[in-house]
């Protein structure tokens, strides 16, 4: 089965619903996991079954696939899986470059939203593992997957129930949603272990391996920039805003740090650290001004300095704009000065009003003898002179 449409900045899909009541016990590394059977004092018989003896078929949507049932199907229109007797619904989202930390966030802020949206017909929310259970469970999947998950249940008047269960293997996370009579909630969560416990992600694996630069390995290719003439810049990638995968130069370090769905890159040596991102925006002036009235001045861990922030100069011809700014860290207590650059990249990209972004810092207790040489050759490759500062007052 195809994709049906891509996210900007996450990979939405729609994938699968199993057919009600195939009761199955999963072991794990952790917690326990075992999935009570439905039965028919707490269901209607037409919707238990016996999954093993059920032919099965591979549903693949945004290039994961999970091995169902043939009494799902695909739903277009709403990009979810239906059962084709109860009608029920299984909603799936797929984030990439996740984290356990970024998982139990999703989760909790999930329930934050749905009692706001629901108001006084919410009733309860329960998970399946505590916070003394170390908040999530561990299963070993049929394809050999370590993965880590939650089951979120959260109770509505009228015996309205929403489920949410997200898991995560390396940084691959997904949620996965449905809503229905509470009577059915042993036979929702049977199916929901048995859509995890399907999972496949060889698409992924492949792309990892792979030599050429994709979207799943791009992380992870950045190299030292010698044939372009460069001793202390690597080459990396960097995913602008969603729709390409492009190179970029940064300090060389041992690590680059990704953020934002891989939209956002930092690397930090010899004393230099920058950020870099793409954005729209009608002019480089406003890039720059946006993000320092937005994000900057309003960052919680540092404090920018107005006073001794200078004015956005803009290059109106080029369409580049710079501002130099200050700003006192919370942790350290340490003043820095920094530099934002902004330039026009639409001829580059082939996208009207994109923009790169670059947040140049000076960390002056990591200054050596390379620094001077890092500063000369990011000025080369941004055609921007950054300046060689003694001073950081």
């Amino acid at each position: 089965m195809k994709n049906n449409y891509i996210n900007k900045i996450v990979v939405a899909l729609a994938a699968v619903m199993l057919l009600s009541g195939c009761g199955k016990s999963e072991s794990n590394t952790g917690a326990e996991t075992t999935v009570s059977p439905a039965t028919q004092e707490s269901t209607d018989p037409k919707h238990v079954v016996d999954f093993k003896a059920e032919t099965k078929e591979v549903f693949t949507e945004d290039d994961l696939e999970f091995e169902l049932t043939s009494d799902f199907y695909y739903d277009s229109n709403s990009y979810e899986f239906k059962h084709r007797d109860t009608n029920e619904n299984y909603f799936i989202i797929l984030y990439k470059d996740s984290t356990e930390e970024l998982m139990k966030e999703s989760i909790i802020e999930n329930d934050e939203f749905q009692q706001s949206r629901h108001g006084d017909d919410y009733i309860s929310t329960s998970y399946k593992y505590s916070e003394e259970d170390g908040f999530f469970g561990n299963l070993t999947t049929a394809k050999g997957y370590e993965i880590k998950y939650q089951i979120q249940t959260m109770n509505f008047s009228d015996d309205f129930t929403r489920m949410r269960l997200e898991f995560i293997y390396k940084n691959y996370r997904v949620a996965i949603d449905t809503e229905f009579d509470k009577a059915y909630e042993e036979v929702v969560e049977s199916n929901l272990m048995e859509i995890v416990y399907s999972v496949s992600f060889g698409y992924f694996e492949e792309q990892e391996e792979s030599d050429e630069i994709n979207s799943t390995n791009y992380q992870t290719k950045f190299h030292l920039a010698s044939d372009d003439g460069y001793e202390f810049l690597a080459k990396a990638y960097i995913n602008a805003n969603g729709l390409d995968i492009i190179q970029t130069f940064t300090p060389m370090a041992s690590a680059m740090t990704y953020e934002k769905e891989g939209e956002r890159l930092t690397s930090q040596s010899h004393g230099i650290r920058m950020l870099q991102s793409y954005s729209w925006n009608s002019n480089a002036k406003n890039t720059i001004d946006s993000y320092y009235n937005l994000s900057l001045t309003r960052d919680k861990d540092f404090t920018v300095i107005e006073e001794k922030s200078g004015d956005t100069i803009h290059d109106e011809q080029r369409d580049m704009a710079y501002k130099k700014v200050y700003f006192t860290e919370h942790e350290s207590g340490i003043t820095r000065v920094a530099y934002l650059v902004a330039e026009s990249v639409a001829e580059e990209l082939d996208n009207e009003g994109t923009y790169r972004f670059l947040f140049v810092t000076y960390i002056q207790e990591e200054i050596d003898d390379n620094y001077e040489a890092t500063i000369t050759e990011l000025s080369k490759a941004f055609d921007f002179e950054f300046p060689v500062l003694n001073s950081f007052e």
